[in-house]
This record gives C-alpha cells, sequence and structure tokens, in this order.
C-alpha cells in the first residue's frame, strides 16, 4: 500500500495571501476616487443639460446610459440620431456579469488555498512539474468566460471611447482629440477629464445667427430688414415703410402718408384731408365752403359764403314751364 499523506508548511501562503489582501484593498480604495470624479462629472453634465434621471450616473451599469444620452443629445443637435444609450449599457452590463463570474471563481480558488484544501495542494503539487497542467488547475474553469469577456470588451470599449469622444466635443471640441488620446493611453486620467469638462459647454451651444450683410447696416439699433433697394434706417423711432412705386413724400405734421393715386401728390395743407379732383380742374373752395364739381360749362365759384348754383342754359332765357300756365312766352 502507498501513503499519500503529505506534510506542507502554510505560511508561505498565509503572506501570499496578506499581500495579495493589501494590494487588494488598495486597489479598491484608488478606484473608489476614481470613480467618485468621473460620476461627479457625468451627474453635473447630465443634470445640467436636463436629462433624465441624472442620479443614475452613480450606478455602475446605469452610468453607461447617461453617457450614451448625453452623446445622443449632442448628435441630435447636429442633426444625427444615435443610440450610444442603449448600445453602451448592455455591452456593459454583459461585461459586469461575466466579469463578476470570473471574479467569484477566482475568490473560490484563494478561498481554497487559503484554507489549506489538502486536495489543492494534492494538485498543486503533482502539477508542479507541468506548467500547462497547473495553468489549466488554477484558471480551468474561467478560461471560457474569460473568451467572451475578451471580445465582448473590445466591442464594449470601442463604443465606449466612440461616446467619450462626443462627450468631450460637446464640452471643448478644440481639445477633444487630446483628451480622447490621453484617455486610451492613460486610463486612469480619464475620471479627471470628464470632472474637469463637467461645467463646459463649449461645442453643446448652438452658433449665434448673424443677419445677411446689405447695403447699409441698421442705425439705431432697428433690425435690418431690406425688402429690396437701399436700406433707410426709421427716424424718430417711426417704424420704417419701404416706398410703393414712385418717389417717398415724407408726412408733415404727424398726418400718415398716403401714396398718390394718378397725377402728382399734392400734400393736405392746414391739417385738411386731401380729396382728388373728379373731372375737369381743381379750384379749392374758399371761406370754408365745400367744393362742388361743375356740371357743365365753366365752373364759378362761390362768393363770400353763398352757395353756388350752376347756370341753366348758359345765361339765355328761361325755358317755358309746362307746368305753369301764367307764363308768358316772350313775343318776337
Amino acid at each position: 500500500m502507498y501513503d499519500y499523506s503529505y506534510s506542507y508548511s502554510s505560511g508561505d501562503a498565509e503572506a501570499s495571501i496578506a499581500v495579495l489582501g493589501s494590494m487588494l484593498i488598495i486597489s479598491l480604495v484608488i478606484g473608489l476616487i476614481f470613480y467618485i470624479f468621473e460620476s461627479v462629472g457625468l451627474y453635473t453634465l447630465a443634470k445640467r443639460r436636463g436629462i433624465h434621471n441624472p442620479g443614475l450616473a452613480w450606478v455602475p451599469v446605469a452610468r453607461d446610459w447617461v453617457m450614451g444620452s448625453l452623446s445622443d443629445q449632442y448628435a441630435l443637435r447636429l442633426g444625427q440620431h444615435k443610440g450610444y444609450r442603449r448600445i453602451l449599457p448592455i455591452l456593459g452590463a454583459v461585461v459586469t456579469i461575466l466579469a463578476v463570474l470570473i471574479l467569484s471563481f477566482s475568490l473560490q480558488f484563494v478561498v481554497r488555498l487559503a484554507s489549506g484544501d489538502p486536495v489543492l495542494y494534492a494538485q498543486l503539487y503533482q502539477a508542479s512539474n507541468n506548467p500547462e497542467e497547473a495553468v489549466l488547475l488554477i484558471f480551468g474553469s474561467v478560461v471560457p468566460f474569460v473568451s467572451i469577456l475578451y471580445i465582448v470588451g473590445i466591442v464594449y470599449m470601442v463604443f465606449y471611447f466612440i461616446t467619450l469622444y462626443k462627450l468631450f466635443q460637446s464640452c471643448r471640441p478644440g481639445s477633444a482629440v487630446g483628451y480622447l488620446l490621453l484617455s486610451i493611453f492613460l486610463g486612469f486620467l480619464r475620471p479627471f477629464l470628464i470632472f474637469a469638462c463637467r461645467n463646459s459647454d463649449e461645442g453643446y451651444m448652438m452658433p449665434a445667427y448673424y443677419p445677411p450683410y446689405g447695403t447699409y447696416p441698421p442705425q439705431g439699433g432697428a433690425p435690418y430688414n431690406p425688402q429690396g433697394g437701399y436700406y433707410n434706417p426709421p427716424q424718430g423711432g417711426a417704424p420704417y415703410t419701404p416706398p410703393q412705386g414712385g418717389y417717398y413724400n415724407p408726412s408733415q405734421n404727424g398726418a400718415p402718408y398716403t401714396p398718390p393715386q394718378g397725377g402728382y401728390y399734392n400734400p393736405p395743407q392746414g391739417g385738411a384731408p386731401y380729396t382728388p379732383p373728379q373731372g375737369g380742374y381743381y379750384n379749392p373752395s374758399q371761406n370754408g365752403a365745400p367744393y362742388t364739381p361743375p356740371q357743365g360749362g365753366y365752373y364759378n365759384p362761390p362768393q363770400a359764403g353763398t352757395p353756388y348754383t350752376p347756370p341753366q342754359n348758359n345765361g339765355d332765357a328761361a325755358p317755358k314751364d309746362p307746368y305753369n300756365d301764367s307764363y308768358n312766352e316772350p313775343k318776337e
């Protein structure tokens, strides 16, 4: 019979576990600091730009939705329709699930090693002369998950950096390329770059509108609105009305301007409204008497306020009145 009992000293294993535990704690503290800076930057941007539920920037997987929403919002202002707010969280969730599975298997192996599992130590002793067998013994259960995580992780990082570039463009378009390169090659700077852009909207704001260049610029703060020809700025606060054919005669004494209706324009005098002539020549009224147009022959204006009576039969003898029997017809 063979004796397979082995005796091992656990001192080296305990020292290794202590070192690994210390490194893990330090890594968690540093990662927490990075996480806080990035979350504050995303939360501030989402709140300032009206993204729904900006507090999701503190949730591990939901923060990808916040970043995707900021990128889609900026793309929409440029006339583009993107779906990063849906793609990025889905890929992030898959990566997180795979990472949790791999971490659980790794912790299980560490616990067995720390507890001095005799079966595990026997397997390690037998595989000590064969490195490949030792690697399969330690990582064999997680190799499929690591392969899937590697592929999905690459796709996730591609979409993540596209979204991050859009975010930098909306904040500081002149430095977007530089910030992206720093985020790729010096990943520990990414949270601080997002934090530094939390109050910047240089690329997100629409450019100011400038009116088209005209013949003359507006004066006195009046808006430029030419309707053909030269620009005449308003004077004295009156709105500008473009001329409607012919020459422009400004109004006098505050009366509104009425364009001429054929012939020459005679402006009103003394506040009286202008009435165009109705046939023949125009003879203005005198002494305030209303004007009555002539009915045949020449016009005799009224005098001294007497109403005008037009002549009948051009001044000849009065015609016979057929309805008056006492009328005496002149004899030849």
